[in-house]
């Protein structure tokens, strides 16, 4: 029996992080939570997940700020963790898709969080 797929969420909303666990569940992966960008990048880096779900405000430090430290050590060291990384959030604007697409995010869904978009995303970018 093979091992199942790990995604990690990094957001501090419960409500979001338990409807995204559920979706997740539901497609195999054993999730794991972070609700603050810095334990997200730690997460990430060590645990290395199959797939990181980034939400863009949260307190302290925001999702950009952990995709910019997860990119500025992708540029140093190709052996980084190269999971794909969706950024997550209820911003719109075009400066926002095109700046995290710039620091190595794979994708940008807006909230609120369509499910069949989410799974098409989820299934396409893990090739699946």
């Amino acid at each position: 029996m093979s091992a199942r797929k790990v995604a990690l969420i990094v957001d501090d909303d419960p409500d979001l992080v338990a409807l995204l666990r559920q979706y997740l569940e539901t497609e195999g992966f054993a999730v794991t939570v972070a609700d603050r960008a810095i334990q997200g990048v730690n997460q990430y880096m060590q645990d290395r997940p199959a797939l990181m779900l980034l939400d863009i405000n949260m307190p302290g430090s925001d999702g950009f700020f952990a995709l910019k430290r997860i990119y500025a050590s992708r540029q140093r060291d190709p052996q980084t963790h190269r999971a794909p990384i969706i950024m997550i959030s209820s911003r719109d604007h075009i400066h926002d898709i095109e700046e995290a697409l710039e620091y190595g995010a794979t994708d940008y869904i807006t909230k609120p969080i369509d499910k069949v978009e989410f799974i098409r995303k989820l299934r396409k970018h893990l090739n699946y």
